[in-house]
């Protein structure tokens, strides 16, 4: 198995140029306004301790999870495509960096580093409240009201951009 070491240099590289080219990018104010709407909707909605689903099938909690993953995926998505001059085609970045002097694998951990933080982030707000909400309406905690936050928000996340990156080789 690979192991893939992370090269801060390079990072420090692909950090400037994603912060170069997304200076010029009109629409990555209102795409990052709509992911923080979206995710702080899908919040709400996964503040419904796991007893409460009993009742409503979790159809509840499905429902914020995909509004959490869209919110994640228009916020990500500055760091998938690219359109070029202002004309209806779409250009991966991994063409775009083809040329960078960097590790195409540097590029991919770039990635999933920047999908991390504000998964870890909300995944903790998210267990917290969780878990505050279900010991003042019940009294108790189930295991569940950690397992599901950690596995939905931070796991397969994760799991689903690293294999959409992957794939990009």
């Amino acid at each position: 198995m690979k192991v893939f070491k992370i090269d801060e240099r390079q990072q420090k590289k692909i950090e400037g140029f994603f912060k170069e080219e997304l200076s010029y990018d009109q629409n990555a104010p209102i795409l990052k306004y709509v992911a923080c709407l979206l995710a702080g909707i899908a919040m709400m909605l996964l503040l419904v301790p796991f007893r409460a689903w009993e009742e409503d099938g979790a159809r509840l909690s499905i429902i914020g999870y995909v509004i959490f993953a869209g919110g994640l995926s228009i916020n990500n998505s500055k760091y998938k495509t690219r359109a070029i001059n202002n004309t209806n085609k779409y250009v991966s970045f991994m063409d775009i960096t083809r040329f960078l002097p960097v590790d195409p694998v540097q590029l991919i951990i770039f990635r999933i580093r920047k999908i991390f933080k504000p998964c870890a982030i909300c995944m903790l707000i998210s267990m917290v409240f969780r878990c505050l909400v279900s010991y003042a309406a019940y009294g108790m905690l189930s295991p569940w009201d950690f397992i599901l936050p950690l596995g939905s928000i931070l796991v397969i996340p994760l799991l689903t951009e690293g294999i959409a990156f992957a794939n990009h080789w």
